[in-house]
């Protein structure tokens, strides 16, 4: 079992993730981010040995199952999206970091906020963000129900990697998804019929976006929705 991950080994599964949804995502990415995302998935690999930011799972998993699954599914949503430089995007719920901390790293044009309550995952996030100098990356120790009616107003985008509890946010609180602001849910297949379902209450107009992730090619959705 890998210890540390090295940047050709990342490198490979990112380009093998290129080769399965026939896109080309290092283009896109500064040539400093594969080597902070290293970085982070060492951080987060460490951590995750003391606190509960994710399941216990081999270094190697890490790539695959949160990595990989972040870079792409926020490539997808960057260039459906159009996403311009300045949007603020707010990442609800982040925990660990996903795909907020990895979508910050590799888009630092955009400004990021993480959304997350609990104080542990919040002294990672910040301890991560401070190791690797993130400007455009903050983090928020909070719920999404209690921001502010001005700071909801200003986001381009919401992203989450969506469990069924959140789902019932958008739906049950008022005044949470406006107008202006789009929403990209990352979600895993047994969420996904439920989630259009739901998702269809509020808005009219979304597209789903399929995704596979080496290096079994597990298949994987995004939910966008669009402006009213």
């Amino acid at each position: 079992m890998k210890e540390n991950i090295t940047l050709s080994f990342l490198k490979k599964q990112v380009e093998e993730a290129q080769k399965v949804n026939n896109i080309n995502i290092l283009s896109s990415l500064p040539s400093s981010s594969l080597d902070s995302l290293l970085v982070y998935t060492n951080l987060l690999y460490k951590w995750s040995k003391k606190i509960n930011l994710i399941s216990p799972v081999p270094l190697e998993d890490i790539i695959y199952n949160h990595i990989l699954d972040s870079l792409v599914g926020f490539f997808l949503v960057f260039k459906s999206l159009e996403l311009k430089e300045g949007d603020l995007v707010l990442d609800l719920g982040s925990g660990a970091g996903l795909p907020g901390l990895v979508s910050g790293i590799s888009y630092p044009s955009l400004n990021f906020i993480l959304l997350e309550p609990r104080e542990k995952r919040v002294f990672f996030l910040k301890e991560v963000i401070r190791v690797l100098g993130l400007k455009n990356i903050k983090v928020i120790r909070d719920r999404i129900e209690n921001l502010d009616s001005k700071l909801l107003n200003s986001l381009s985008l919401i992203t989450e990697r969506a469990v069924r509890k959140d789902l019932d946010i958008f739906l049950t609180k008022k005044g949470i998804l406006k107008e202006n602001t789009n929403l990209a849910l990352f979600l895993s297949p047994i969420l996904k019929e439920e989630a259009i379902k739901l998702i269809s209450k509020k808005r009219k107009f979304f597209s789903l976006l399929p995704y596979h992730i080496p290096p079994n090619n597990k298949k994987r959705n995004i939910l966008i929705t669009a402006k009213p």
